[in-house]
């Protein structure tokens, strides 16, 4: 997967999983993605810890 704030943008981030994906981070993401408010954060506005812990949690979750 991959997002583009543009169609023709520099792409912005992208994301790999593998089979090797534990169920629970892929679940959490595809819910992510499926509640149509992925955008909730601007682009280049600065990511806080409290941001970046939230956004990792489902990571932590899984061990």
């Amino acid at each position: 997967m991959a997002a583009y704030e543009t169609p023709v943008s520099d792409r912005m981030w992208h994301l790999t999983a593998t089979g090797a994906t534990p169920a629970p981070v892929m679940e959490q993401l595809l819910n992510h993605l499926a509640d149509g408010d992925g955008w909730d954060t601007a682009i280049g506005t600065p990511v806080d810890e409290k941001m970046f812990t939230a956004a990792t949690q489902p990571l932590s979750d899984a061990g």
